[in-house]
């Protein structure tokens, strides 16, 4: 999900630490990923300076013009389903945007298996899951306000104003704390939420798999971005809000899962917007049976970028780890 302007970034600030010559300054890159998957996220804040800087319809980091340059090799070994090759071979047809049998995935439409993880298109399909199940948890709510200063629109509010958990609730962590020992995307159990030595409202998680972790306030910027005269992007800010970084866990959205791995997951892709949507859903799965489905997947849910078909047909040198 690399930008075009963050692939650019990466590449000045390298420039401006040289240790030889090229288009990387004498570094050595190694860049991994998949353009198969979700697409770059861009604000419409954000849109028309990138428009002016690099050309229309150019948001991926392949479209860079450093990228050229770059050796491309492909990964073919698969480890996330290596327990489930047939599964692993259906999920390659789908990412490569071929022809695949719908009838292998949909006759697994059902109702979910205890324990797994929701996985829906909108934020909006996740609310109201979480809500749902928040409800069956006995006992009062904690209240954790947020603080929003100057100009920050609820809408981009990453968790809400008015925060409301209970001791037991499924959440997950919207931010990075390595030394707490957290990242985004950390799912866990909340245990209980209390003040800091300041008055600030904390939260302690058990982190699943792991240990217990302190959840903090976490700050988020509300800038705008316009080109500069150098011909990158100038930040301004306009305003800040403060809040704990954690959401009800029982659902997420497709986005939040990518790079996740999860045994048993409950998928729903009505409401598909993104090419890739379905693909990465279905992927975090590690074997066809740990997936159920809340409807059928219809051809209109599978969507594929054809700027990344261009790109994937270009051609790779292949690497088949030993």
């Amino acid at each position: 999900m690399a930008r075009i302007d963050h692939f650019q970034a990466i590449r000045d600030r390298l420039y401006g630490a040289p240790r030889g010559f090229g288009d990387f300054a004498g570094y050595q890159l190694i860049v991994v990923g998949d353009f198969a998957q979700l697409p770059p996220v861009i604000p419409p804040a954000e849109s028309a300076a990138l428009e002016q800087l690099y050309g229309p319809n150019k948001h991926f980091a392949f479209q860079n013009r450093y990228w050229k340059n770059l050796k491309r090799i492909e990964l073919l070994q698969v480890h996330r389903q290596a327990n489930d090759a047939d599964f692993a071979a259906w999920l390659n047809c789908l990412r490569a945007g071929r022809p695949v049998d719908l009838s292998v995935i949909n006759e697994r439409v059902g109702k979910a298996q205890e324990g797994a993880t929701h996985l829906v298109a909108t934020n909006s399909a996740a609310d109201r899951i979480n809500a749902q199940a928040m409800e069956q948890i006995p006992g009062g709510r904690y209240r954790i306000e947020g603080e929003a200063k100057d100009v920050f629109h609820e809408r981009s509010m990453r968790v809400p104003s008015v925060l409301q958990l209970k001791p037991g609730a499924r959440v997950i962590i919207c931010a990075n704390d390595l030394p707490a020992g957290y990242v985004n995307g950390s799912t866990g159990t909340l245990i209980r939420c209390e003040r800091d030595a300041r008055g600030k409202p904390q939260a302690i998680v058990q982190i699943d798999g792991g240990k217990e972790v302190t959840v903090r306030q976490h700050k988020w910027e509300n800038a705008y971005y316009s080109p500069g005269s150098d011909g990158t992007l100038e930040r301004q800010v306009r305003g800040s809000y403060r809040q704990l970084p954690l959401l009800p866990g029982w659902a997420i959205t497709i986005h939040r899962s990518q790079g996740m791995s999860i045994d048993k997951l409950h998928v729903d892709t009505r409401g598909s917007f993104a090419p890739g949507q379905a693909y990465v859903a279905l992927s975090r799965a590690t074997r066809l049976s740990g997936v159920t489905l809340a409807a059928p997947i219809q051809e209109k849910h599978i969507m594929y970028d054809e700027r990344v078909r261009a790109f994937m047909e270009e051609g790779a040198l292949t690497h088949v780890p030993a």
